[in-house]
């Protein structure tokens, strides 16, 4: 009888349309991408960071537009400059194919210059390391040549059992016009004759797809660092290609496959062609890097940014706090200080913090465990509500825990896909609060009305000031 209830009850929910999903903000793609690191490339990877139902696992760097070195340090300086310093990169460990070094590609700068430290991963060791710490289908996303892809089906038997989709962005004509192509023929024909791996070409050139004036200017309307970065890459390069779409249309098949035809080369090979609707594409476009809008909620249809629902003191920052930090940010703050019953300080320290773990991960809500070192007591203990806001990771789904460690401070550690992180909120950040709630404390005492509005001015004023990027301490534990 039970077992029939089960049944009767799916079939209700299917005629219903109601969406079956324990965690319906997971985003739909999970990818890793291979990138020669040209402009086209750097568009790409804008894009594919910005888009919310992405979520990129690794990148590695391959010899084609530039030498896998000097690609990789381009790729670390981007991740650097958008402070997704955690998502793992690698070099390739296979050279068959030859880097031309393109000078446009090598002159044009993806971020400042950085030298961050960390774990050194090979290809097969990133790709490897992913696809042994997630239960999610991984799709390989290639930019250049498929001489890395080849390199990881012959030496990889993990890459071999796991690999989902195989998206290539190439020409669909094999031959010298085509660079992808022309940079490992042989890596391709290893590829299609010998692995059975299910390989789709998203063939961007073919309908002469351009970046328009209105597009651009839309591009520059969008508030957000990738929308930034896009612009910049637009209007700075002077080159006959410096406004078409090549790779970039690999986005917008993953997140639009509808705007695609399929013409069927083989069992196997997929040759995708954008249609020729541009209002289409430009709109998909632009949704793809707006990304996160606020609304992706379980109550709410929008996240209310009229300033008339807010308190006069919290009206004053609003703007200026998204426009600083965002609306990831300004949307766990407000659900945090609402949960913990007042504007707490350290609450405000702990959704910053949250936010800034999941930032340098590119992680999602709900995807890490949090191990917080703030205890169980005030003022440190406020932090939890933020961590829990922030990052999803709460008592609720046992995702966090407090430990157990005798000395209490505002510190956490992220566990994410098999990697831990420690963020600290700084010394001189941490004796500036204990010394203004002590001085509160000992003129008004903690029952005064006026203690807890200093608190709150406090809060505000940290909310609106404190920059997470600026704060904070961040280790990787190995």
């Amino acid at each position: 009888m039970a077992y029939m209830n089960k049944i009767l009850i799916t079939i209700l929910m299917f005629f219903l349309g109601i969406q079956v999903s324990a965690h319906p903000w997971k985003p739909e793609h999970h990818i890793i991408i291979d990138t020669d690191c040209g402009i086209d490339d750097y568009r790409t990877i804008c894009m594919l960071l910005a888009a919310s139902d992405i979520r990129i696992l690794g990148m590695v760097t391959s010899n084609g537009v530039l030498d896998a070195e000097k690609g990789y340090s381009k790729l670390r300086n981007l991740l650097a400059d958008l402070h997704h310093e955690g998502i793992l990169t690698a070099t390739s460990d296979y050279t068959g194919s030859s880097a031309k070094n393109c000078s446009t590609a090598l002159n044009f700068s993806w971020g400042e210059e950085t030298t961050l430290s960390g774990k050194e991963y090979s290809a097969k060791q990133l790709v490897e390391h992913i696809l042994c710490n997630t239960s999610d289908p991984v799709d390989y996303i290639c930019l250049g040549s498929l001489n890395t892809v080849a390199g990881l089906y012959k030496g990889s038997s993990v890459f071999r059992e796991k690999v989902g989709i195989m998206i290539w962005s190439s020409g669909t004509e094999m031959n010298d016009d085509n660079f992808n192509y022309s940079l490992d023929k042989e890596a391709y024909r290893f590829i299609t004759d010998s692995t059975g791996l299910s390989l789709k070409i998203v063939a961007g050139e073919l309908l002469d797809l351009k970046y328009s004036t209105s597009l651009i200017e839309q591009i520059h309307g969008l508030d957000n660092a990738y929308a930034k970065k896009l612009y910049t890459s637009l209007t700075d390069i002077q080159s006959p290609y410096a406004k078409v779409l090549f790779d970039e249309c690999v986005p917008l098949y993953i997140q639009n496959e509808e705007l695609f035809r399929t013409d069927t080369l083989s069992p196997l090979i997929h040759q995708k062609v954008i249609f020729s609707d541009r209002s289409a594409m430009e709109k998909c476009l632009i949704q793809i890097i707006k990304g996160y809008s606020g609304d992706q909620h379980q109550v709410l249809n929008k996240f209310p940014l009229d300033t008339s629902f807010y308190q006069s003191d919290v009206q004053e920052i609003m703007r200026s706090s998204i426009e600083k930090y965002g609306m990831k940010e300004w949307v766990s703050g407000v659900i945090t200080n609402e949960l913990h019953g007042h504007l707490g300080v350290y609450a405000t320290i702990g959704t910053k913090m949250g936010i800034r773990a999941r930032e340098y991960f590119g992680a999602g809500i709900d995807e890490m465990k949090v191990v917080s070192f703030a205890g169980n007591t005030p003022p440190f203990s406020c932090m939890n509500d933020g961590l829990q806001v922030s990052t999803g990771a709460t008592l609720g789904h046992g995702l966090i825990r407090i430990a157990s460690d005798t000395l209490k401070l505002p510190e956490a550690e992220f566990l994410y896909m098999g990697r831990t992180i420690r963020i600290a909120l700084k010394d001189k950040y941490r004796k500036r609060i204990e010394g203004e709630i002590k001085e509160y404390r000992l003129v008004y005492g903690l029952t005064s009305d006026m203690y807890w509005e200093l608190v709150r001015t406090a809060a505000i004023r940290y909310w609106a000031n404190w920059n997470r990027h600026e704060i904070f301490s961040i280790t990787e534990e190995y």
